[in-house]
Order: C-alpha cells, then sequence, then structure tokens
C-alpha cells in the first residue's frame, strides 16, 4: 500500500487540476493508516489491563500518552521513509510531505478523541468528537494536494 496522499497533476494554463486518481477514502486511509487503527486501540487494552493489576509505581497515565507518542512518533517517521523513496524532490517533497504529516497529526488527534481514547478522558465530550470528526472527514475527503506535471516527474 502506498502511504502517501497522491496529488492531482495541475495542467499547465487551466484553471483546475485534472481529476483526482485517489478517491476520498482511500485519502482518509492514508491520514490514519490501519496499521495504527489496529495497533492503538489493541495497546490500549492492555493498558485497561495493566490497571487492574500494576507491576511498578508506573502509573497507566504515563503508559498511554507514551503509547500515543510512540505511535505519533513512529507514523510521521515512516512517512517520512516513505517521501525519501518517492519521485518528489525539493520543495515539492517539502511541501506534500509537511501537508500530509500535519493533516495526518490532526487526524490521529481527531481519531484518538472520537474513540474516547483513556488521553481524553479528562476533555472529553461527545458533541465535540462528533463534529471534531465530521469537519474532519468534510475537510480530508474534498481537499487533495496539487502538482504542475514537472513537479509530479521529480523535477
Amino acid at each position: 500500500m502506498n502511504y502517501i496522499v497522491e496529488p492531482r497533476i495541475r495542467e499547465p494554463g487551466a484553471g483546475k487540476a485534472a481529476a483526482a486518481e485517489e478517491s476520498p477514502q482511500e485519502r482518509l486511509l492514508k491520514y490514519v493508516p490501519l496499521s495504527i487503527a489496529g495497533a492503538y486501540p489493541l495497546l490500549e487494552n492492555g493498558i485497561a489491563e495493566y490497571i487492574k493489576t500494576p507491576i511498578s509505581s508506573i502509573s497507566p497515565r504515563e503508559i498511554t500518552w507514551f503509547v500515543f507518542a510512540a505511535l505519533f512518533l513512529w507514523y510521521v517517521l515512516f512517512l517520512n521513509q516513505k517521501f525519501r523513496k518517492a519521485v518528489y524532490r525539493g520543495k515539492t517533497r517539502f511541501r506534500l510531505q509537511g501537508v500530509q504529516t500535519v493533516v495526518s497529526i490532526i487526524a490521529f488527534c481527531v481519531w484518538t478523541y472520537s474513540i474516547k481514547s483513556a488521553i481524553w478522558n479528562d476533555i472529553y465530550n461527545a458533541g465535540i468528537a462528533l463534529i471534531a470528526t465530521v469537519l474532519f472527514v468534510l475537510f480530508a475527503s474534498l481537499y487533495s494536494p496539487t502538482v504542475t506535471p514537472e513537479e509530479a516527474k521529480g523535477r
């Protein structure tokens, strides 16, 4: 699976970009990949079990934040590795990778909030979760990065 949100190619002199090859659903899957969507709840359930029988003086809250940060960091580094192998170079790579990284960070936070992750227990509100999720899905499904034909070839 390609984890990079593929940009649409903007034809020179045209006001709009050519049609996107990726559907909105495909783009959404790339912002929070299935590897994280599967691992995070599993690890959080392990922490819930740890709460019942703690082994040491490490608080479950610290472990929860560690898991959140570790998966967060893993995805940022993983995405960087994928962009280094892609055809995009220079400013184009920096722009595309930067936008996808920021959108993925927002997606990860919105997603963990919407599933009522333990890290958000103190501030969780179902109404806010619903609104944030709907707004993010609308944004992510409507937004698609664009590049010129030269940028698409890696020049």
